[in-house]
């Protein structure tokens, strides 16, 4: 019997869609459907948590990522992914209030990075920046300035809540372009930045196209 899917998501919600609807793309083009009895028991709780896109992030801040664990694993899944990158700056201290498995993406995003000899520019929250989530010394990874750093920030948080969000991916491929050519990588540290980049003209490393890779793969395995 396959196993049950959690999904912990809602930060934000639009890239936690995705993520569902990529799940069952994959399943159809890897023809693991014949019926529909045969698609993944997934479980999504969508969680209205504070963001960690930036500023001090405290016991209070995380107290409903950890909720909406506590409610997965009373659902009976029998894994668990979170869909945001930058929640896995706080990874150890999430899997330490659940026996269930979570994904840990840290991982699955190094063993990606480890086999990558170009230069690879990465993409991601304040808080991911800060505390180093996707930070190899044995890759070539640059990061943009500090003030791009916030900058970038600036615009997931208002993507995330919608506000013009051509105009936050526009100002984001600008920083881009400041950085790299066209033989370089994107790594897009952060579910919003994967949204707003998908037709982006480089070669893009995307965490949350890791995460459903990861996802099947542990769904599959009996």
């Amino acid at each position: 019997m396959k196993k049950t899917i959690g999904i912990l998501g809602g930060i934000g919600p639009e890239s936690s869609a995705w993520l569902y609807g990529h799940l069952i793309k994959m399943c159809r083009e890897r023809q693991l459907i014949r019926n529909n009895a045969d698609y993944p028991h997934i479980v999504i709780n969508s969680i209205p948590a504070p963001d960690l896109i930036t500023g001090k992030i405290t016991k209070e801040t995380l107290w409903p990522y950890k909720e909406g664990i506590a409610l997965l694993e009373r659902a009976g899944v029998d894994f668990i992914a979170i869909a945001c990158n930058t929640a896995h700056v706080f990874f150890d201290e999430l899997q330490s209030t659940t026996s269930i498995n979570i994904l840990d993406l840290r991982q699955e995003v190094k063993k990606k990075i480890l086999d990558i000899e170009k230069r690879i520019l990465i993409l991601s929250t304040q808080t991911s920046y800060d505390n180093s989530l996707y930070s190899y010394p044995e890759a070539n990874c640059i990061v943009p300035s500090s003030e791009d750093r916030e900058a970038i920030s600036d615009c997931i948080k208002k993507y995330v809540i919608g506000t013009t969000p051509q105009q936050q991916s526009k100002k984001v491929r600008d920083i881009i372009e400041k950085y790299v050519d066209k033989e370089d990588i994107l790594l897009t540290g952060c579910t919003e930045l994967s949204l707003m980049l998908k037709d982006c003209p480089y070669v893009i490393i995307d965490p949350l196209e890791l995460l459903a890779q990861a996802i099947l793969r542990l769904w599959q395995t009996q």
